[in-house]
């Protein structure tokens, strides 16, 4: 009996193993092996943020309820062409905001989408200035896709290999 749920648990693990594995195949460990990156800043508690290529599932990532999800600088070589990205924010289960980029830089080598710390709705050029913390329920976030040849060039991140 023991060597069957000893079975059945190894089952279980493996088979979750491989749906992590799968949301994660494209992600390398180096910028120049890959075609795409992700810069975000910390995902707060309660949040979700989630972003699609050709509606496949790049990166899915939540804040957990203490700390949140640090912030991080990922980079995917994703093998086929770029036609759609989409990034979708969560906030307690609820769509908050999302935002989608159809044929834009399909043809450069290397683009990253830019995620902004939640900033306050009343903000502007105009009345700009440090905020400190805001609450991902109260503000929002900028999102941008930029070339990377064009917005890091001649700076630290563009020689990091």
């Amino acid at each position: 009996m023991k060597k069957y749920l000893y079975l059945l648990l190894s089952f279980i693990f493996l088979i979750g193993c491989s749906k992590h594995k799968q949301a994660d195949s494209y992600r390398v460990s180096k910028k120049n092996s890959g075609n795409f990156s992700i810069i975000a800043p910390e995902i707060q508690p309660q949040e979700r943020i989630v972003i699609t290529i050709n509606n496949e599932i790049i990166w899915d990532a939540k804040g957990n309820d203490s700390l949140g999800y640090p912030g991080s600088w990922r980079y995917y070589n994703y093998p086929k062409k770029i036609k759609k990205i989409l990034f979708i924010d969560y906030y307690k289960g609820v769509k908050k905001f999302s935002k989608e980029f159809k044929d834009t830089l399909v043809e450069i080598p290397q683009r990253t989408l830019i995620i902004t710390r939640p900033f306050s709705k009343l903000t502007t050029t105009v009345n700009s200035q440090k905020s400190g913390f805001v609450s991902i329920d109260t503000g929002t976030r900028s999102i941008t896709l930029v070339n990377d040849a064009v917005q890091f060039k001649g700076m630290w991140t563009d020689e990091v290999h």
